[in-house]
């Protein structure tokens, strides 16, 4: 095990700068800072590879302008459809659910980007431009609730990301998508940490349904999950699959690794 860990470490290190180099092409259209897009892409990265899904597909919702999108289509070279989600009108109005420090800083507009409003033409633009000719994008305008009622993807989620900040929109995602992640699929949820209305969504999600998963944390405090269609006890489990829950759980890993082994590397502010 410890060598299988010492393996995950190196291998974040080693595609840590082409994340990075992501960051940097599409750092004007995302507000992701910097450590967590790269804990982003390599969770992404890593769980496809893990778990072999590869024929796949990637669901992103809330997009805003698509810098997260772009920089997953970019890494994701083997999957070849793509869902992008959003309003493109910014954040709905937040709930009791999402606490008085979401109502307040929606109340006072100190949200970013006019409320995080993107313009619908651009991202669709972009998405075209930035995707691998093999690669099918399709963008879904609107509120979730109006949207994913009804959708289903043809292929099963390799990754879902969700950065929807509130309550609600967190809910009806998992509840529309989360049957259809693949088995060693991973969710990323973005809010997690910082809103209220997230964590509780995700924790009355998960309680309603007898929720397997357990919430794990990237080195730079991105919240994940990996998806079990059975229970995740490795005893009975096929080498790959046994493979896809040490890897992932390690992938990005909060514990230091020694210094003589792998030195963690200091963060510009």
């Amino acid at each position: 095990m410890a060598r299988n860990k010492l393996g995950d470490r190196a291998q974040y290190w080693l595609r840590r700068p082409a994340y990075l180099a992501r960051w940097s092409r599409f750092r004007h259209l995302t507000m992701v800072k910097r450590p967590s897009y790269a804990d982003n892409l390599y969770l992404a990265d890593h769980a496809v590879r893990a778990a072999g899904l590869a024929d796949g597909c990637v669901i992103e919702c809330g997009t805003w302008a698509g810098g997260m999108s772009f920089g997953l289509m970019s890494t994701l070279r083997q999957i070849k459809e793509f869902h992008f989600f959003d309003s493109f009108e910014g954040l709905p109005p937040a709930t009791e659910e999402d606490g008085e420090r979401a109502l307040k800083a929606q109340e006072l507009g100190i949200l970013k980007h006019d409320g995080n409003t993107a313009a619908y033409e651009t991202f669709a633009a972009n998405a075209e431009r930035f995707r691998a000719p093999d690669q099918q994008v399709s963008v879904h305008r609107g509120w979730f609730q109006d949207t994913l009622p009804g959708f289903e993807p043809k292929r099963p989620i390799a990754v879902l990301r969700l950065d929807g900040d509130w309550y609600e929109s967190t809910f009806v995602a998992l509840t529309h998508l989360y049957d259809h992640v693949a088995h060693g699929g991973i969710i990323l949820i973005d809010d997690y940490f910082h809103w209220e209305g997230c964590s509780r969504a995700v924790h009355d999600f998960l309680s309603s349904r007898k929720g397997l998963e357990r919430i794990g944390e990237s080195r730079h405090g991105l919240a994940y999950m990996i998806r079990h269609t059975q229970p995740p006890s490795t005893a009975g489990l096929a080498e790959k699959e046994k493979a896809t829950f040490a890897a992932v759980r390690e992938a990005a890993p909060c514990v230091e690794p020694p210094p003589t082994v792998m030195p963690r590397r200091r963060e510009p502010r």
